[in-house]
């Protein structure tokens, strides 16, 4: 066993790069145990990051708050966010779409 945040992260972004649509979106969702496997949160930043055709975002669900904060600030600016309470999701998604319905 093992993480996979990394390989899953590049391949959920190549499958939507190749849909035709007018805007494509991942979120990565993650316990931010990163460290624990040795995965380095750059790393996660470049794959989010990698094709300009997909807006790509890490979603920590963090039971590790300290640790959560510590990767999303190694992130790109804006795409990376700390979930403390699941009851936040649906705000967080909804703020993320209308940032990016804004930014256009």
């Amino acid at each position: 066993s093992g993480d996979m945040t990394f390989e899953a992260t590049e391949k959920a972004i190549a499958n939507v790069a190749q849909e035709d649509s007018d805007e494509g979106f991942v979120f990565v969702l993650s316990d931010a145990n990163l460290r624990r496997y040795g995965l380095a949160p750059h790393e996660l930043g470049r794959r989010l990051i990698a094709d300009d055709s997909v807006r790509a975002y890490a979603l920590f669900l963090a039971s590790f708050g300290e640790e959560a904060e510590r990767i999303r600030r190694e992130l790109p600016p804006g795409r990376g966010f700390v979930v403390l309470d699941t009851a936040d999701l649906p705000n967080l998604f909804r703020e993320i779409f209308v940032t990016n319905v804004l930014a256009e």
